[in-house]
């Protein structure tokens, strides 16, 4: 059964692993999003940002959805993370520059790390960021594959296989998938 890595994205427990995995012996500066308008800060959000900073993470916690909130957290920041966006729609907050903020900043060699919900919020984001045109698609419940052929020179090589799918982690479908995504 193939599950892209992207797929483990979606579920916020593999944000850790995922960074982790990535160079786990560089500690990054990440812009956490961490605004109780759009994500739980009572959990998802403050157990993701406990394990980011257990694994020796920096994070700047920063709220708002103005041009200005977006332009001052990328400023310096390797990573954005943004934890489940389940309490509102972020992408009907933000302006269009406050996304082109976003797209620049990964055109600019930052990572976007975005956990999925149970809803359209995450891809309604990457849709709208990225020129996207990806589709939810519900894995339930069980393990998440890592596809080692398609990871092979990639961050995730030598990867956990297989991840637990947490919580009904949800995953993208690989036909809206595009090429800049690649194919882990």
């Amino acid at each position: 059964m193939y599950k892209s890595m992207k797929q483990a994205l979606k579920g916020a427990a593999a944000v850790g692993v995922v960074l982790m995995a990535a160079q786990s012996a560089q500690a990054f500066t990440i812009s956490y999003f961490n605004d109780n308008a759009f994500v739980d800060a009572s959990e998802e959000a403050t157990n993701m940002a406990a394990e980011l900073t257990g694994l020796g993470h920096v994070l700047n916690p920063f709220t708002g959805t103005t041009d200005g909130a977006w332009a001052a957290a990328l400023g310096g920041a390797t990573h954005l993370v943004i934890p489940e966006l389940e309490s509102s729609d972020l992408n009907a907050a933000l302006s269009g520059a406050a996304r082109t903020g976003i797209l620049n900043f990964v055109q600019g060699g930052g990572i976007v790390v975005i956990a999925g919900d149970n809803g359209t919020h995450d891809t309604a984001l990457l849709n709208a960021t990225f020129g996207y045109s990806l589709v939810d698609n519900f894995s339930g419940f069980g393990f998440i594959d890592l596809n080692d052929k398609d990871a092979a020179g990639s961050p995730f090589e030598g990867g956990p296989d297989p991840l637990l799918a947490l919580n009904g982690t949800r995953g993208l479908d690989r036909a809206g998938r595009p090429p800049l995504i690649g194919p882990v």
